[in-house]
């Protein structure tokens, strides 16, 4: 009898763990993944180490706006295997502008009060894969079907200063959650 109830109990119970796998494996595969941050380059706003959750499928459902943190593809033109994750800044067609250490987009000063240092944002050279006729170390046309994103930590991430606009198939979603460490549980 304890054999039959044995049989019984995993006939009963095998499909729901089975599915319930499946299910899981199929929203990791297309709506949400982890990502551990690399490094500091998004401080304050998430730490080395940090976890955050993605949700792959928002920028097939909706528009991606500026001020979003999103995950994309290391550009070619970086060395390293890990993706990056930034902060969208300047939209398709629009002019990013640096003056005195601020951002401007389409000339009106961006507020950006998640930045670890204020009036922290500088150039080193031209700017690469920009629209604008004459490459300059102060402003970019982004071009269509790409963003322009930088991380929080200005003094140290390397981003679209250096590499350039990334183009908008390259964004693997946008991270929403912080769910590591649990103390510092949030939404982005």
């Amino acid at each position: 009898m304890a054999g039959n109830s044995v049989v019984r109990l995993v006939r009963e119970w095998a499909p729901i763990v089975i599915g319930a796998l499946v299910i899981a494996l199929l929203l990791r595969l297309f709506l949400f993944q982890a990502y551990e941050i690399p490094s500091g380059s998004m401080l304050p706003t998430l730490k080395d180490g940090d976890r955050v959750v993605v949700n792959q499928a928002s920028y097939r459902l909706g528009e991606i706006e500026r001020g979003q943190v999103v995950v994309f593809d290391r550009p070619p033109s970086v060395e390293g295997e890990n993706d990056f994750i930034k902060r969208i800044i300047g939209l398709p067609g629009e002019t990013i502008r640096f003056v005195d250490r601020q951002v401007y987009v389409d000339g009106l000063r961006v507020v950006e009060p998640y930045l670890l240092a204020p009036e922290s944002t500088r150039t080193s050279g031209a700017i690469p894969g920009c629209s604008a006729s004459i490459a300059t170390s102060d402003s970019c046309v982004v071009p269509e079907g790409h963003v322009f994103v930088l991380g929080d930590n200005r003094l140290s991430s390397v981003d679209s200063r250096q590499f350039g606009p990334i183009p908008t198939e390259t964004i693997v979603g946008r991270a929403f959650w912080r769910v590591w460490p649990f103390t510092d549980l949030s939404q982005l």
